[in-house]
């Protein structure tokens, strides 16, 4: 039977995993965005585009604050569901058990179920997700602005010169060409 602290403990995790791909999937969305069509939206005046665009532009606060909440709640995860594990079986079989249950589940259900479906529906979930990343970034900012100087000073030390971008996707030619029909270019 199981009393409080572990039904509590059981929700906690299973809570953190569901944070996780959250986390996950939303990183996977606004990264695999079509930069062209949301900018081409927010210039037309649609809401979440336009949030989208100040998120992904640049995305070093967003890419901080979403690997940030993902580490957090991977390893609270992880702490909690071996702890479970191990009041169930015990200690010997318990951590080894917990370990690698808990590896299994995070990778499925917090990474690459998300993943997935994050590249198949990126524009739906950047739809979904824009409000709620606005309040993680503003929630993670102080430390996330940290990591993301960090992260950005490392980036800088070691790609060198900035490499330019040679090829548009055929959808973004065909956006560029109706954005100019539309302005009457």
């Amino acid at each position: 039977m199981l009393g409080d602290s572990s039904v509590l403990s059981w929700v906690l995790f299973f809570l953190s995993l569901l944070l996780s791909a959250f986390f996950t999937s939303s990183e996977v969305a606004f990264l695999t965005l079509n930069r062209t069509k949301v900018k081409h939206l927010a210039a037309q005046g649609v809401p979440w585009a336009r949030k989208a665009v100040r998120l992904i532009d640049p995305p070093d606060r967003l890419l901080a604050s979403v690997i940030l909440g993902n580490n957090l709640v991977q390893t609270l995860a992880a702490v909690v569901g071996t702890i479970v594990v191990v009041d169930l079986l015990g200690e010997s079989w318990g951590v080894l058990i917990g370990t690698l249950g808990i590896a299994g589940l995070t990778l499925v259900l917090g990474e690459i179920t998300p993943k997935l479906l994050a590249t198949r529906y990126s524009e739906r979930l950047a739809w979904l997700y824009v409000r709620p990343l606005e309040i993680v970034i503003i929630i993670f900012s102080p430390f996330a602005n940290l990591v993301a100087w960090v992260s950005s000073q490392l980036s800088r030390m070691a790609r060198g010169p900035k490499a330019s971008r040679a090829f548009l996707a055929e959808e973004e030619i065909r956006l560029l060409i109706s954005a100019g029909v539309a302005e009457g270019a």
